[in-house]
């Protein structure tokens, strides 16, 4: 194969995936391997021979990305191949090739995938710890490792949270730099980091107050209005202050006064907020009607 453009069009032209896999892997590992070659020759600074290193392994890998660009079924299948790898080689390819769309979808995978990460080890570390004060068998052993428990998922969630905002910055930028077509997505990404950031602060300022867990991330915004509408029936010493939230986030989710209605009606109801449910009704003139009221 000492002439990769030759040797990839007849592997294509051929309609054999095999052969065409196996030419873009042979590319793909020349590029590899004269790179660490070029790494290791003798003479200069270890901090210039570095630098020259990456700018040549850069400049082979983006040869061997316009290469490939040329022939589709040729993208595909070396796309497919970077998408098994934990590099972020397909990264680069969807940059090279501006396909910002993908990149930024991949971006915003990539953070939920390292949170999902982060949440199992933290999980796993927190059951190791309850294991190890029930093992123990002592009353103190016991409420001390849930202590830990707790923490450590506190701790876990914290660091979740970041990777998902750090994919989603990450994406939003991605899709910025095509806005007239990724402009919609850019706002709704940008949009969901802003819900997570409320989303996470809900969940410690009542998590606090109400000496309960409270789960909010990864709700959709109705969602959200609607538990911190039923938990103001729970907890009637912060009622007005939950309420209040509920409102807050209308506003900054922009979320329809209809959409709003509904929501509220139904869980002031299904939470027994009566005495709340009329005073809302009398409010001002409902959007929805009052039949949603009169079937609650």
């Amino acid at each position: 194969m000492d002439q990769p453009e030759g040797a990839l069009w007849k592997a294509v032209d051929s309609l054999n995936q095999d052969l065409v896999f196996l030419v873009l892997l042979h590319l793909e590992h020349s590029v590899a391997a004269s790179t660490r070659g070029e790494s290791a020759e003798p003479g200069g600074s270890r901090a210039a021979s570095s630098g020259a290193a990456q700018l040549q392994a850069k400049k082979r890998q983006h040869e061997l990305f316009t290469l490939v660009g040329t022939k589709p079924e040729a993208a595909s299948l070396l796309q497919l191949y970077y998408s098994c790898l934990a590099d972020d080689r397909l990264m680069k390819f969807y940059e090279y090739h501006k396909n910002f769309r993908e990149a930024g979808l991949l971006a915003a995978v990539t953070g939920y995938q390292a949170s999902f990460e982060v949440m199992a080890k933290a999980e796993a570390q927190a059951d190791a710890a309850i294991a190890v004060g029930l093992s123990g068998g002592r009353l103190g052993g016991q409420q001390y490792a849930q202590q830990q428990a707790a923490a450590t998922a506190a701790v876990g969630a914290a660091e979740a949270l970041n990777e998902r905002l750090s994919g989603l910055r990450n994406a939003a930028t991605l899709f910025s730099q095509n806005q007239q077509k990724l402009g919609f997505l850019q706002k709704t990404t940008e949009e969901q980091g802003e819900l997570l950031v409320a989303q996470a602060a809900l969940e410690k300022k009542y998590g606090a107050l109400t000496g309960s867990r409270v789960e909010l991330v990864d709700l959709s915004v109705s969602e959200t209005m609607y538990t911190l509408l039923t938990m103001a029936g729970d907890h009637p010493t912060e009622r007005a202050n939950l309420l209040g939230e509920a409102n807050k986030l209308q506003k900054q989710c922009k979320v329809p006064d209809k959409r709003f209605w509904h929501v509220k009606v139904r869980a002031l109801a299904e939470s027994g907020q009566w005495d709340e449910l009329r005073k809302f009704a009398n409010e001002k003139k409902s959007p929805i009607g009052y039949r949603p009221f009169a079937e609650r």
